[in-house]
């Protein structure tokens, strides 16, 4: 670089004295500005890495072939536990590569299906009991919610969801449920019981 901007110096003075032809200065000034360029595009570029070094956590000033960090840590977006693993020492990753599945702990919930002729025994912020596949002993989980939910079938206007669930109901008396000994729209709109 500094060889081609001192050439070029040197034409531009021999020029103005027209001591050498037009075609060596533009030789020259083209030289110069094309290493010119090369030179900032690889500053540009040598501030990208820059710039993913630090993302990283890795200060690039006190990098040196004596002082070179061949381990970094990665830190996970949110809390949990790692329940897949999809890479290996040494394998390199793309930066749209999944490499490990996290489970979020901080909400956990069970969701549970039951026949149709038993949702009106169920109230919301009523306590459920139950037990997981893998384990004997009972859990206890509370604030039942309602979500209705299609299982792979057509769900028709005026039906519900059929499922299968275990529960503790809540109350004695259960009001009928809708639809039964009543006539009910094809949308889905039943009449009001009269009191």
């Amino acid at each position: 670089m500094e060889y081609a901007e001192a050439e070029y110096k040197r034409q531009e003075e021999l020029a103005r004295e027209n001591v050498n032809a037009g075609k060596t200065l533009q030789a020259a000034k083209a030289e110069y500005t094309s290493l010119k360029a090369r030179v900032a595009g690889l500053e540009a570029k040598t501030g990208g890495q820059r710039a993913r070094l630090e993302l990283l956590g890795i200060d690039p000033d006190r990098l040196s072939p004596d002082n070179f960090q061949s381990e970094i840590s990665l830190y996970s977006p949110t809390n949990g536990y790692v329940t897949e693993v999809n890479v290996n020492a040494g394998k390199y990753v793309g930066s749209t590569e999944v490499m490990f599945k996290i489970a979020d702990t901080e909400h956990l919930h069970a969701e549970l299906t039951v026949f149709e002729k038993d949702i009106l025994k169920l109230k919301v912020g009523q306590k459920v009991r139950f037990m997981l596949a893998n384990e004997t002993r009972e859990r206890r989980g509370h604030h039942l919610s309602f979500r209705t939910r299609n299982q792979h079938r057509p769900q028709y206007p005026g039906t519900l969801p059929f499922g299968q669930g275990r529960y503790r109901s809540a109350a004695r008396n259960v009001l009928q449920s809708p639809g039964r000994n009543r006539r009910c729209s094809s949308a889905g709109l039943c009449p009001r019981r009269r009191s």
